[in-house]
């Protein structure tokens, strides 16, 4: 304990700002009159409430709230108890605290929320989480809600609920730095994941690909007890200032209520299956978006998704797309400062009901040609600087930058990148293997494991992509 503490019964401001929650919590313990002294130090501390995952429950068996870690659920091999808040560094102006409740106990906060207009249940839980934090502080401000559960049939009550200025979900990179964060950043930045096959990479296509998890995706505000309640919840927001949803897509932002297109500062994941979808939809436009996480799949030139098209004087233009799709987020998001764009060619067979075209990812040197030509057309079509970190899915890899993926498909890297290639397709091969001799007992109906004997959306699937 530092020197100071048995020294005298105040603490200035300036020897504060040099401390550490941990530090200032022990402290108020001290005496009667640091403990006077500390009350309502800090003006507010801002909540990020969600669901207790499994790996809490372990750690605390009850149904009692807790504070979590900023990252919890990342680190399988040590399971450690969450260290990050009282790490957190002291500041009179406001603290952030994540916060899980069990799952009966969020599912009645909802309720109340949603039914009264109340929120004495959830600050009560709130305040046993915060435990002797609370003496610190001077308000409480839920800011954000994660995975926020809706029961079937009131849907359209969901703007009641909430208040102006609050954020629905979390992004992957909504803050690429972990400690100007503190709510998550989810398990896209954690580092350690090197790549989901089960093979080692080739040493040359290692060196490129980014050390973490290649699937991460957002995090959502909501959790729909019935999914047909989903746009009716999208058409009463208030003025939030954020919603991510793990499958946001183009058709969705017109769903949007004026107010939160009016107020929105940040955005995500919005799912780009192809041209299609910004064809056939009118541009919606929000005036304030700051920040925009969204996904381009199968994104090459002469794909399905992404044909190249014939001009009436019967030349051809393959990067005609990818400027009209630059021209239409230009006018959805004028004000738009920084973008993460995620490109994959396979969003997963539990994610999508088509094949992926894997003739489309295989490493060539126009691999990444569309990319470049969107992301140049959608810069220069802005008044203003825009930072664009670009992400590619790819081989079930993750790699960032055009650079990465453009000296990986070069020819002195090219044949540990088709080494790679061949192996992902065996491992799918592997994967359809695997799902058609899953049989009855084992099948549980959840995302992930499912047969074909009982999920005929899954057989056409793989049929589709055996072929």
């Amino acid at each position: 304990m530092r020197m100071f503490c048995c020294m005298s019964d105040e603490i200035r401001d300036d020897v504060l700002e040099h401390m550490i929650i941990r530090e200032v919590l022990v402290l108020q313990a001290v005496s009667p009159m640091l403990r006077n002294h500390l009350q309502g130090a800090c003006g507010v501390i801002r909540i990020c409430l969600e669901e207790a995952s499994f790996r809490i429950k372990q750690l605390v068996p009850t149904n009692t709230p807790v504070i979590v870690d900023r990252s919890h659920g990342t680190d399988w091999e040590e399971p450690l108890p969450p260290t990050s808040f009282l790490e957190q560094a002291w500041s009179r102006r406001s603290l952030v605290a994540k916060v899980a409740i069990a799952q009966t106990d969020y599912e009645a906060v909802a309720r109340e929320l949603l039914l009264s207009r109340t929120a004495s249940l959830m600050m009560q839980h709130v305040r046993r989480a915060l435990g002797a934090a609370m003496h610190l502080v001077q308000d409480i401000h839920i800011e954000r809600f994660l995975d926020f559960p809706v029961p079937a049939g009131i849907g359209e009550k969901v703007g009641d609920a909430l208040l102006p200025g609050q954020i629905l979900g979390l992004a992957c990179y909504e803050h690429r730095r972990d400690e100007d964060g503190w709510a998550g950043t989810s398990m896209s930045w954690v580092p350690g994941w090197i790549n989901g096959t089960m093979h080692e990479l080739p040493k040359q296509v290692e060196e490129l690909a980014a050390h973490r998890f290649w699937d991460a995706t957002e995090r959502s505000g909501f959790k729909f007890a019935d999914a047909s309640d989903r746009l009716a919840a999208f058409a009463t927001l208030p003025a939030i200032s954020g919603i991510f949803e793990e499958d946001l897509s183009i058709e969705d932002l017109g769903h949007l209520s004026d107010a939160a297109r009016n107020s929105l500062r940040w955005l995500g994941r919005l799912r780009v299956p192809s041209a299609d979808a910004i064809v056939s939809v009118p541009a919606v436009c929000f005036p304030k978006l700051d920040y925009l996480s969204i996904q381009l799949e199968s994104f090459s030139a002469g794909t399905v998704a992404w044909p190249v098209i014939k001009l009436p004087d019967g030349s051809t233009e393959p990067m005609f797309l990818a400027k009209w799709l630059a021209n239409y987020l230009s006018r959805c998001f004028p004000g738009l400062r920084v973008a993460h764009v995620f490109v994959t060619w396979d969003a997963g067979w539990h994610k999508q009901l088509t094949a992926p075209d894997y003739g489309a990812m295989m490493p060539r040197p126009d691999l990444v040609d569309l990319t470049v030509a969107f992301l140049a057309a959608w810069s220069s079509r802005l008044p203003h600087a825009l930072d664009i970190i670009t992400e590619f899915h790819l081989w079930s890899c993750c790699f960032d930058g055009v650079e990465s993926v453009a000296s990986m498909c070069s020819a002195t890297v090219g044949n540990a990148a088709m080494q790679t290639y061949v192996t992902y397709l065996e491992d799918e091969l592997l994967g359809i293997s695997m799902r058609r001799r899953v049989g009855p007992g084992v099948c549980s109906g959840s995302k992930f494991v499912k047969c074909h004997c009982h999920c005929p959306e899954v057989k056409a699937y793989d049929l589709d992509a055996a072929s």
